[in-house]
């Protein structure tokens, strides 16, 4: 076991581009985007930023690379363990004079995300600006990248995780099959009708935060880490969102499940019923993400007024209302097959 953990480590800031060789994609003609075996890597941040796979291509503007972490103009952060294709605006960063393992690699992307967090359409992290920026990483006796340690934390924390989710699979019971596998009925409901639906308790802007550090999650509209943006202490000018409740952001289309009291930055909404638990949540959140790509600004505006009129298809029960057990018990199900892929995976 690891004696040495992240609060004992010496830790140092490095230009990128002093430790890493960077390249950057180019775009390539459609006709030359031909059926193949070779992933492209675009600004999505699903599937690994995967958008499909092609053929190789002689094209001038062809960059493919392989074993390197793929970084987005948008901040998107990526380990590409395979050969892959660069599309225009990614970017990749491989360590100088060193192998990138998956440990190590895993390790960076969350050092280099929170480098390259933050950019936007408007705001586009260009080939010029990522070598400059700074990545702040462990360091050994001679002051460099500890990347030995960087390996071997990585290690036991995938240790640890495989042991929870043995431990959790063998402890939490599986859901009952006859109430999974039967076929259910569907239904439309508008969502102000089985859902309280309004705009948050605190809605605080980031600059206005007191500066407080603490244990309550900031929810903003990111896409990314629940929602979150940090942990502050009590904002005495605010109240506090309870938690099991649904947050959303209409115009990013994200929707997160929010277990705990939160505050939230600006311009977020909050779904919540009685009937609400973990898993009938995520089973929701799914159907909101979909209904939410059909929303845009202008005439056809993401707006609460919008989200309260608007119809989702759920289950339903002989009562007529949605059936929660029925989403409870098939998001456990499907939580469990899950778990068993990636306890698969990891000791693989």
């Amino acid at each position: 076991m690891m004696s040495k953990q992240l609060m004992d480590c010496k830790w140092k800031e490095f230009r990128i581009g002093d430790i890493f060789e960077v390249y950057t994609g180019s775009l390539l003609p459609k006709k030359e985007l031909r059926s193949g075996k070779i992933p492209r890597i675009t600004a999505s941040e699903t599937n690994n930023g995967v958008v499909g796979t092609f053929a190789t291509s002689s094209h001038k503007n062809f960059r493919q690379l392989s074993n390197f972490i793929s970084i987005s103009f948008l901040g998107g952060v990526f380990y590409q363990p395979y050969l892959a294709s660069l599309d225009m605006k990614i970017h990749a960063v491989k360590i100088k004079g060193k192998y990138l393992t998956k440990y190590t690699a895993h390790f960076l992307v969350t050092a280099l995300h929170k480098t390259v967090a933050g950019f936007s359409y408007g705001d586009q992290l260009s080939s010029t600006d990522l070598p400059s920026k700074k990545i702040l990483l462990p360091i050994d006796k001679n002051d460099q990248p500890d990347w030995q340690f960087m390996e071997d934390y990585m290690k036991q924390k995938k240790k640890v995780l495989i042991g929870e989710y043995k431990r959790y699979l063998t402890v939490a019971p599986p859901p009952p099959l006859e109430k999974i596998d039967r076929p259910p009925k569907w239904k439309e409901f508008v969502l102000s009708y089985i859902f309280e639906i309004k705009a948050t308790s605190s809605s605080i802007d980031k600059s206005k935060l007191n500066g407080k550090s603490g244990k309550i999650p900031y929810i903003t509209r990111t896409d990314k880490d629940n929602g979150y943006d940090g942990f502050i202490g009590k904002q005495e000018k605010y109240s506090f969102d309870n938690g099991n409740v649904i947050s959303v952001g209409l115009d990013t289309q994200t929707a997160f499940y929010q277990p705990i009291a939160f505050y939230t930055g600006q311009n977020i909404q909050v779904v919540s019923n009685k009937y609400l638990n973990r898993y009938a949540a995520m089973f929701v959140i799914l159907l909101l993400k979909r209904l939410m790509t059909k929303f845009s600004w202008g005439g056809n505006g993401a707006t609460l007024t919008r989200l309260k009129r608007s119809k989702i298809l759920l289950p339903v029960a002989k009562s007529g209302e949605p059936d929660y057990e029925y989403m409870t018990n098939y998001m456990r199900r499907l939580e469990r097959k899950q778990l068993k892929c990636y306890v698969d995976y990891l000791t693989s």
